[in-house]
């Protein structure tokens, strides 16, 4: 069939060819004849009068009626034929083109006009008929060019090769005045016309119809990158507002592609298959070079769906688009990474899963395993050693200052691929910044090196000497050092295994790898419910590259790695810097079904695999090699060691063991990853689980021993005690405060009111997370707490103050007594201000309605006191009445924080995990006016004080 559509069209281009050449020359000759005749006609009126004028007017009218009626029949015949093959826009676009509305207008005007000057033309005078007649004569010539411009039209038109070309142009042409509406009708007709040459076994019209499409596409991204404003898709609409859609010109060929890909596979034409599929990888690729991610995301949905088509319909092309999988990471922006990785592939391969397609997650980790990945701790070590820059010159390592400031910058970039890009991967950024930094240093120390006088200072000794020669050499050296350094950092064309190139590597295949690992966690989700045989799957996970009939080593890895280190930062974080990332919705898997069981239990028995491997160790420092991190001023490692060992700690306690003896308990299910003996290897693991813990809690707790103290914490913490001390103390409302004067105050006794307690290191280092807040609240109470029963003792052992007995029964007599002995006092001109009165009996007068507020009791209009009530921390069981006045309050002041509170924090010597605190005042309290209190006791035996009892 595909050999008579080629000879269709070949024939169709031959004949058009020929009636192109055969008219090129007749329509000018025609009009220069016509132009002739009317010419001598003019000149030869009585000549014409002799012309068969109703015959002449009959040819015409005849000749064009005739060809009307035929050539227009046939184009409708035809055309209607093609519409119905592949698309009724044929038709459309035959009836609003402008060459055949001029075709037919012309025909019918010079038809009628023919027919009119038939009945007329013996009753007009002979000029006017012989212009009439020009008139016609040249009517009928451009109804014959008009006409032979049909042809070419229908000759475009009926090949659909042709066709194509037209509908490309106007596509365009339409794109770019932004005719959304004609756009979505041109791109749709493309997709018809290539169906249903599909179905007709046309693959030549089919293959020109997707390379059609793709041009389509290709313009506008062209167009879209030189005017991103102009051209800037608007495409996620609800489904009610789908004709508000913008540019949207992807996601309408993105739509035919997969009508044709659907139709291909139903018809098993691979060719058309793998066409379409080429073009919408080439598509991706554009996508992903370019700015929108709104392009990405429409172009990954479109192949997600596809994926699932062909994936649901066991089709081969399934293999296609799983290979495409694997062949872009290293093409793709960054920006796109996590979409097209954590996302796209995820996603897919849970299709594969979901339909329990084992050949093709065998070809999916084929495909990986084939292109070289390698595992990102192994790329971590690459790039530590990398880092050592092993070219660098000679007089680098001479000068000890000069080495150490290398040192320390390596140390950190050191620090930053092995624990901060395991911990965030994002954290790339940051690291090429430090690397740049570094390649500034090293290379700004080499280059000073070049000049003698700075050569001389830093690396010779005050009587060494060197020649101009040795000099110049030592020079040549230097400028081939600096040159490999960069080449070393940045690579080139030679150089292409270059720090940053092993940086982008780590990069892609830190995301590959997770994702791999929640598809494991996934595959144990899958296999619970009964779905799929997870051990299988995970067998071909792990052990694809290294099957036990192998000829020999192999290099090619599958997408995982069995590194505790990089496992358990995984587990911690999910490269997210995230404690909750299993919860995220990326991860999610069906329904309401949590991710956080299948993790950890993916996590250990990559473990139990370490284990086996012989991999079964953190990499945890020992106590010299922690002492020799904060000599070297890495103390940014030590808090990060500090936070990993502590973290792991808790998910010892919280989850890892409990999942262990899940899996010990259902070991029956593993033996084939771990040679018939999986319950021995869980066993191991969790024996290795508790051993860990341990290591991490002592590696912890000799961190806290090293760490200094935080400063920020040290200052939050003496900021919260002072606060706190504030809000509780009564003092300043109380009697009258002054500060220490030498002079006036040196004869006082002073006591210290004050809390001295151990506290935990962990509350003042900063990579803990302990919240002492409370304590330091109940620290600064406490004193506030001490100066107040220190104030209240004071008076009740002074002789001098008048005390009145209370016998009266019932609350309300009391609180006439109250009333009566601070009338007294204002009496005597005092101002009474405070009372100090056991809780029981405030409590009464509250529910009696005696006092209206908790913290105040109203006497009389002018009169409101300060209420103190007794508590099990401030014990009292008298009424005390005082006018401020009655004493003063005598403080020396914290030379630091300039008030009344002193606060001391310093290491504790005799065990460096704690700290010792010290919160204190240090003050005097005399009575200078004993009279401006009076004490009102509640007598031994009363039913008040039995009550309180």
């Amino acid at each position: 069939m595909e050999l008579k559509m080629v000879s269709k069209q070949a024939i169709i281009e031959s004949f058009r060819k020929g009636f192109r050449d055969k008219t090129k020359f007749f329509i000018p000759f025609i009009f220069l004849l016509t132009v002739a005749v009317v010419i001598f006609g003019l000149f030869n009126i009585d000549l014409f009068n002799k012309l068969p004028i109703t015959a002449i007017l009959s040819t015409i009218a005849g000749a064009l009626a005739a060809i009307l009626a035929i050539v227009f029949a046939i184009s409708q015949i035809i055309i209607s034929n093609l519409s119905e093959r592949y698309s009724p826009y044929i038709l459309e676009r035959y009836k609003n083109d402008p060459k055949t509305m001029r075709t037919l207008f012309g025909f019918v005007t010079v038809i009628t006009l023919s027919i009119l000057l038939l009945f007329i033309n013996a009753f007009l005078p002979p000029t006017i008929s012989f212009m009439l007649l020009s008139a016609l004569l040249f009517g009928f010539v451009y109804s014959f060019s008009s006409f032979i411009k049909y042809f070419y039209f229908m000759f475009e038109i009926i090949n659909p090769l042709e066709f194509a070309s037209i509908l490309e142009k106007e596509t365009i042409e339409h794109i770019k005045n932004q005719n959304e509406k004609e756009i979505q009708n041109y791109i749709s007709s493309m997709g018809d016309i290539s169906v249903k040459s599909l179905q007709r076994n046309e693959e030549r019209v089919c293959n020109e119809y997707i390379q059609t499409l793709y041009n389509v596409f290709d313009e506008f991204f062209n167009l879209k990158e030189a005017n991103p404003e102009k051209y800037k898709p608007v495409v996620n609409l609800s489904y009610y507002d789908r004709d508000n859609a913008k540019n949207n010109i992807l996601g309408y060929v993105l739509d035919q592609y997969s009508r044709i890909y659907k139709e291909a596979v139903f018809r098993k034409a691979e060719g058309i298959t793998m066409e379409t599929y080429l073009k919408m990888s080439f598509i991706l690729d554009k996508c992903f070079r370019g700015k929108d991610t709104n392009l990405v995301e429409q172009m990954l949905k479109a192949e997600y769906l596809l994926s699932e088509f062909t994936i649901e319909n066991k089709d081969k092309s399934r293999f296609y688009l799983i290979h495409h999988l694997t062949e872009k990471q290293g093409r793709i922006e960054d920006k796109h990474l996590d979409k097209f990785i954590s996302s796209h592939l995820f996603e897919v391969t849970r299709l594969i899963i979901d339909h329990d397609d084992f050949e093709l997650f065998k070809s999916e980790i084929d495909y990986f395993s084939m292109g070289s990945i390698q595992s990102p701790d192994k790329i971590q070590e690459e790039i530590k050693d990398e880092l050592y820059l092993e070219d660098m010159h000679d007089s680098i390592y001479q000068n000890e200052e000069i080495f150490k400031e290398i040192e320390g910058k390596r140390n950190y970039l050191q620090f930053l691929i092995k624990y901060t890009l395991s911990k965030d991967f994002e954290n790339k950024k940051e690291f090429e910044e430090k690397l740049e930094e570094f390649e500034e240093l090293v290379i700004g120390h080499l280059e000073k090196m070049k000049e003698g006088t700075y050569y001389k200072s830093k690396i010779l000794r005050e009587f060494d000497e060197i020649t101009t020669e040795e000099f110049e050499n030592v020079k040549r050296q230097i400028e081939d050092s600096i040159k490999k350094v960069k080449e070393k950092i940045e690579g080139n064309e030679h150089e292409l295994r270059s720090i940053k190139h092993w940086l982008k590597e780590h990069y892609i295949t830190s995301k590959v790898h997770k994702t791999f690992f929640v598809i494991g966690a996934y595959i144990l989700f899958k296999g619970k419910e009964g779905r799929i045989d997870a051990e299988r799957y995970l067998r071909e996970l792990w052990e694809h590259t290294h099957p036990e009939d192998a000829h020999a080593i192999i290099g090619n890895e599958t997408p995982v790695t069995f590194d505790p280190s990089w496992l358990t930062y995984l587990l911690f974080y999910g490269g997210k810097n995230s404690a909750i990332w299993l919860h995220d919705m990326g991860v999610r898997f069906e329904g309401f079904h949590g991710t956080t069981v299948y993790a950890y239990q993916y996590y250990l028995l990559c473990i139990a695999k370490s284990i086996e491997k012989g991999g079964n160790n953190l990499g945890l420092p020992q106590r010299n090699d922690l002492e020799k991190m904060l000599k070297e001023n890495r103390t940014y490692e030590l808090e990060e060691l500090y936070q990993f060992t502590n973290g792991f700690k808790l998910e010892t306690d919280e989850h890892l063991i409990k999942y262990c003896d899940v899996l010990i308990k259902e070991s029956d299910n593993w033996n084939a990853l771990f040679k018939n003996n999986a319950k021995e290897a869980l066993e191991k693991t969790k024996e290795w689980v508790n051993t860990t813990s341990k290591e991490c809690k002592t590696v912890k707790e000799e961190i806290e021993t090293i760490l200094p103290l935080d400063l920020e914490k040290v200052a939050k913490c003496r900021e919260d005690i002072f606060k706190s001390y504030k809000e509780s103390s009564e003092i300043p409302e109380v009697v009258q405060v002054k500060e220490f004067g030498e002079e006036r105050d040196k004869e006082l006794e002073f006591i210290q009111i004050y809390k001295s307690p151990l506290i935990r290191k962990d509350c003042l280092i900063k990579p803990s997370f302990v919240d002492c807040s409370t304590r330091w609240f109940e620290l600064g109470r406490s004193v506030a707490v001490g100066e107040i029963n220190y104030l209240i003792k004071r008076i009740l052992e002074d002789e001098r103050i008048e005390r009145v007995g209370l016998r009266a029964r019932g609350h309300e007599k009391i609180f006439n007594e109250i009333k009566s002995v601070a009338g007294s006092l204002k009496e005597q001109n005092y101002k009474p201000s405070v009372v100090f009165i056991p809780l029981e009996i405030f409590t009464e007068f509250v529910k009696k309605r005696l006092a209206k507020r908790s913290e105040h009791l109203r006497i009389d209009e002018d009169t409101e006191l300060k209420v103190i009530n007794s508590s099990k921390l401030t014990p009292f069981e008298d009424i005390i009445i005082l006018d401020k006045t009655a004493g003063i309050w005598t403080f020396e002041p914290d030379e630091e924080a300039e008030g009344r509170l002193v606060i001391e924090i310093k290491e504790y010597d005799a065990d460096k995990s704690k700290v010792d605190l010290l919160a204190k005042t240090v003050v005097n309290f005399r009575i200078v006016d004993p009279n401006a209190i009076k004490i009102l006791k509640i007598k031994q035996g009363s039913s008040i004080s039995a009550r309180m009892k």
